[in-house]
């Protein structure tokens, strides 16, 4: 996690050309909806052999995630954000026969999870028209429900990741501005009894973002 936060800070900066403007000034609270297509997995390669001498591979799918997230903004450079995301945090299991490659059989597994995603932003200098920023925190992930998958029993009701990503935030027209963040994520404790199942996910998260102001909306603008 050090090492992340280390590379982003260092390197990000050298891509920034921005100049300061007051749309980013008066800024509070901000809402919006979000979604991320993303690679979910195990968060180390997994390829065992069982009875029968066949055996079996993890590895990671494509997963999605969405939901709505509350920013505040704590000074210019600092904000504190709140997301509430619906995501599959799963993985590719496939089995492969003790006789011919034929003997191979794919299940996608899915597993449902309740994330809260809570993070520190940092902002670079805003500009015009594009204001970049890096952020880290954890990830409370309530357990929902697995498809694909027996034993439900054996999921921990509660988890912990953490994450960290670089973004990109761009005004649109009014208060209305886009999101486009890379972001990575990381179990920091184990999902599920059995088998010490640790996800990992790496994917681009998209939010359309709503800038509240609450003496605007009481003088009708």
């Amino acid at each position: 996690m050090k090492r992340l936060i280390t590379v982003l800070l260092i390197f990000l900066p050298a891509f920034l050309a921005a100049q300061h403007d007051s749309y980013w000034e008066a800024r509070k609270l901000v809402l919006g909806v979000i979604f991320s297509p993303n690679l979910s997995g195990p968060s180390f390669s997994v390829d065992e052999s069982f009875s029968g001498n066949g055996r079996y591979r993890e590895e990671a799918k494509s997963a999605f995630s969405f939901g709505l997230q509350a920013r505040y903004k704590i000074n210019d450079k600092w904000e504190a954000q709140l997301r509430m995301l619906r995501a599959d945090k799963g993985y590719k299991h496939i089995f492969v026969g003790p006789v011919t490659i034929s003997d191979k059989s794919l299940y996608n597994y899915r597993l449902f999870y309740l994330s809260f995603p809570t993070s520190i932003r940092y902002n670079f200098n805003e500009g015009k028209f594009v204001s970049f920023y890096v952020f880290a925190g954890v990830v409370p992930d309530v357990f929902l429900r697995s498809s694909g998958l027996r034993y439900e029993e054996e999921f921990y009701p509660v988890a912990l990741s953490y994450l960290g990503g670089i973004g990109g935030e761009f005004p649109l027209r009014d208060h209305w501005f886009l999101n486009i963040e890379p972001i990575f994520m990381q179990a920091l404790t184990v999902f599920n009894r059995f088998r010490q199942y640790r996800p990992l996910s790496a994917g681009l998260a998209i939010g359309f973002f709503y800038d509240y102001q609450p003496e605007f909306a009481d003088s009708g603008r």
